[in-house]
């Protein structure tokens, strides 16, 4: 049997019901199939330049990550199920996750896209993330948000 250290398991993190963890090779390969077959070339859209190049990645990483992770629904009636904050701090920590397993194995860009509030207001909406999203620290990656992202308004 294999100590809990050596099982390759992801997580935890929030799926819009529950906090869990997932098998990393089943959401690696549901990510890459949803991508049609190449992950790091939408990640590398996903940093473009022309907005609509870039929105279009983001909105397929988004979907794509819905399936990979299993993520519950959003529900506009109830305010129930994972919202896009939850889609990207559970495909951050993932590429965070996979990067640390295998620091070289992977070519090309590994993380998703970063903002800059002035030239991307209008593809990535504010972030303000729950306490349930329960997010690793990505403060050392190349994530998709600023620190000032993380700022609860008001406060």
């Amino acid at each position: 049997m294999y100590s809990e250290s050596d099982r390759n398991i992801f997580g935890p993190f929030y799926n819009g019901s529950e906090m869990v963890h997932a098998d990393p090779l089943r959401i690696r390969r549901l990510l890459v199939h949803e991508l049609g077959g190449d992950l790091n070339a939408v990640l590398s859209q996903a940093h473009a330049e022309e907005e609509p190049v870039r929105f279009q990645a983001r909105d397929q990483l988004l979907s794509a990550a819905r399936i990979a992770f299993d993520m519950t629904p959003f529900n506009p009636a109830t305010g129930a199920g994972a919202v896009e904050a939850d889609l990207w701090a559970a495909l951050t920590a993932f590429l965070d996750f996979i990067e640390k397993k295998n620091p070289s194995g992977v070519s090309g860009p590994t993380s998703v896209p970063s903002t800059d509030p002035k030239s991307l207001l209008a593809s990535v909406p504010p972030f303000v993330p729950t306490a349930a999203v329960g997010m690793k620290d990505t403060s050392g990656l190349s994530s998709i948000f600023h620190d000032s992202d993380f700022a609860v308004p008001g406060k």
